[in-house]
Parts: structure tokens; C-alpha cells; sequence
């Protein structure tokens, strides 16, 4: 009887000693003195797709403020708008294509979008006009804060 009861102890404490390994009791966990692993990367990355289209005549009486614009040239930018817009949000909607794939074609719609501007307004507009409607600025400021936290946290 003593001779199993000695067993019965060894094996609890073996038992104890592998459900305290199983913990990581003695190790830095996920989350831990202010490190976070970085997340794994995913193969699939998902878009969100915006309605550009829902306030194009705000956007178009905006747009008519800056570049000066009459009647004719705001509706043949609508136009234009409306048809990348459309070109756009069709392309992002398809599921078989890859994310990569989706954002050079994206590129290429706006070029081409200003390569149709260029016949009636001068470069200096369609950088205006890309500023406000792409919201290049905006992108800009966002990858440079980025960059910034990214060269901040490798030096922590």
C-alpha cells in the first residue's frame, strides 16, 4: 500500500509540474511588458469598398468652386467620375482577382481618369482635382505617420 501511494505522489507532482510548463509561467507572455508579436500574415487581404457615387453633386458643386468650371465641363467630369467610379467598384467587387492585382488596376483607372481630364483642364488642376478626390494628401499624411510608428517601435 505504501509502495503505491509513493506512486500516486510522483505522479500528481509529475502532472503538476507539466500543467505549470503548459502555462508559461516563467516566460514573457503575448501582450506582456508592453510587447506584442506582430499578427500573422493572412494570405487573403479583405477591401473595403466606399460609394463614391452617393454625393457626386456635392462633390461636383466642390469640385466646380475649385477648378472653375462651368456647366458643360462639370457635366463631362461627371461623367468621367461616374464611369471610373463604376469601373472601380466593379473590379474591387470581384472575388477571384488578388489584392495586388486589385490595386495596380485600381492605379490604372486613375490614370487613365486623368489622362481624360487633361483635354480640358491644365496639370496644375488635376493635381487639385486629384487631391481632393483621391484624397492623395490625406493618403500621404497616413503612410508618413505609419513609417513613423513603424521607425518608432523598432527602436523600443
Amino acid at each position: 500500500m505504501k509502495y503505491q501511494s509513493w506512486i500516486l505522489c510522483a505522479l500528481f507532482i509529475l502532472g503538476m509540474g507539466v500543467s505549470l510548463e503548459a502555462q508559461n509561467l516563467g516566460r514573457v507572455q503575448r501582450g506582456q511588458r508592453g510587447y506584442t508579436p506582430p499578427p500573422l500574415k493572412t494570405g487573403d487581404k479583405k477591401m473595403y469598398i466606399e460609394d463614391e457615387l452617393e454625393d457626386i453633386d456635392t462633390k461636383m458643386d466642390i469640385y466646380q468652386a475649385e477648378l472653375q468650371l462651368d456647366e458643360f465641363e462639370k457635366a463631362v467630369m461627371k461623367n468621367m467620375i461616374i464611369d471610373y467610379e463604376t469601373q472601380r467598384k466593379a473590379m474591387l467587387q470581384d472575388e477571384t482577382i488578388e489584392y495586388q492585382k486589385k490595386m495596380e488596376q485600381v492605379e490604372k483607372y486613375k490614370e487613365a481618369l486623368r489622362q481624360e481630364l487633361q483635354v480640358f483642364l491644365t496639370e496644375e488642376e488635376i493635381r487639385t482635382f486629384s487631391n481632393i478626390h483621391f484624397n492623395d494628401d490625406k493618403l500621404d499624411k497616413i503612410v508618413k505617420k505609419k513609417k513613423k510608428e513603424n521607425k518608432r517601435n523598432k527602436n523600443n
